[in-house]
């Protein structure tokens, strides 16, 4: 019953924060489509964002695992997100983009699945292959950091920042934060005349 009530008010912030930019709910929800209008948030392309598992960790607290897709050339503007959260790229290149704030990047320098076991063969050893050699450092602001499969970012909820296909395919990105569970998973900062972000979600 409660993971009902959180899933529902994760859902109900979601939502809220996906209609403020002109968004249509529904399974695999888009969050933007192409052109400016009136009362969205200014993107470029598609960016569909789906929920795959919430938790509760303590109350008033969601755990929320995210899987989000940009088609090619499409972006994520300025944002913030309102925990601490971690972001995976699945597949593709992501481009991240940080204003202010401090991130740690994580990147995968040979290819594999850290601590994979190969399939079983009868009467063969079972000996793990060695990890894939990681790579850290933190995300330098004002400057755009590619990402590719494999490689990861964490950051805490100061990190203005948008989010761009950098390839020509899909860019695949699992995310995944501690959140208030009646807060939406992104908040959209407008960059004013004097260049200081401000964070919120943004008013029709």
């Amino acid at each position: 019953m409660r993971r009902a009530a959180v899933l529902g008010s994760l859902l109900v912030a979601l939502l809220v924060g996906l209609v403020a930019i002109g968004a249509v709910a529904q399974e695999a929800t888009p969050i933007v489509g192409g052109a400016q209008t009136q009362d969205a948030t200014p993107t470029v392309g598609d960016v569909t964002l789906e929920v795959l598992a919430v938790a509760p960790p303590a109350p008033g607290q969601a755990l929320t695992l995210l899987r989000l897709v940009l088609a090619p050339g499409a972006s994520l503007p300025l944002h913030t997100n309102p925990g601490t959260t971690a972001l995976y790229v699945d597949a593709g290149a992501l481009g991240v983009t940080a204003l202010t704030g401090v991130a740690e990047v994580t990147r995968v320098q040979t290819p594999g699945t850290p601590g994979a076991l190969p399939p079983a063969t009868p009467g063969a050893d079972a000996t793990p292959p060695a990890a894939a050699v990681v790579e850290t450092a933190a995300l330098v602001l004002g400057a755009e950091t590619v990402l590719g499969p494999g490689d990861a970012v964490a950051f805490g909820p100061d990190l203005v920042h948008g989010l761009r296909n950098a390839g020509t395919g899909p860019a695949i990105v699992l995310l995944t934060g501690v959140y208030a569970d009646d807060e939406a998973p992104f908040q959209f900062v407008e960059l004013p005349a004097d260049g200081t972000p401000t964070t919120g979600t943004p008013t029709p």
